[in-house]
């Protein structure tokens, strides 16, 4: 499933809050940030530190997470559960081609931050859009762990290209990590 939002739907309905350059400065990130109306009621104003020591704090692991994603990437640090789901809106139709470009790129993604490919069945990658400026538009969310899983079960039907595209990236294709060469 991929769903897509916004940012300037975010901002009108009052998701995501700016957070002021200084804040940001403190910690050393130069950028525009945004943060979750939920994240800063549970992580900044609900706590009893005090919200600018605590903001600090939350900003000094986006910082953490900012410096371990690859360059030219940008970087989230939203929940899963935070992103609106897009059910209520019609599913944008892909071709296959599309769908195995946007999965692909997401594992590319996963393998540049993390060195590997060994992707918990759950995980969800999100990725911006190709061909314009990230951050600007929507985040596509790709349920990575479970493509991968359904990719492995169907490897025999893989094209050659995809399956070298996939071995590039270092894919377990059995259960016990081995590249499994043959067809």
């Amino acid at each position: 499933m991929v769903a897509s939002y916004t940012r300037a739907e975010a901002f009108a309905d009052g998701i995501f809050i700016p957070i002021l350059p200084a804040a940001g400065s403190a910690v050393g990130i130069e950028m525009p940030l945004i943060i979750t109306t939920s994240a800063w009621q549970e992580f900044v104003a609900g706590n009893s530190k005090g919200g600018g020591e605590r903001l600090r704090t939350v900003l000094s692991a986006v910082a953490k997470a900012v410096e371990q994603a690859p360059a030219n990437e940008a970087c989230f640090v939203v929940p899963a559960q935070e992103l609106p789901s897009g059910e209520d809106e019609r599913p944008v139709k892909r071709t296959q081609e599309d769908k195995w470009a946007l999965n692909l790129r997401a594992a590319r993604q996963f393998h540049a931050r993390e060195d590997h490919l060994n992707v918990p069945r759950k995980h969800v990658e999100y990725v911006g859009p190709t061909g314009r400026q990230v951050g600007a538009e929507e985040l596509l969310a790709v349920k990575l762990g479970m493509v991968l899983d359904n990719i492995r079960k169907r490897a025999d039907k893989l094209t050659e290209q995809r399956r070298a595209d996939l071995d590039a990236l270092g894919m377990r294709w059995g259960s016990a990590g081995l590249k499994n060469t043959g067809r």
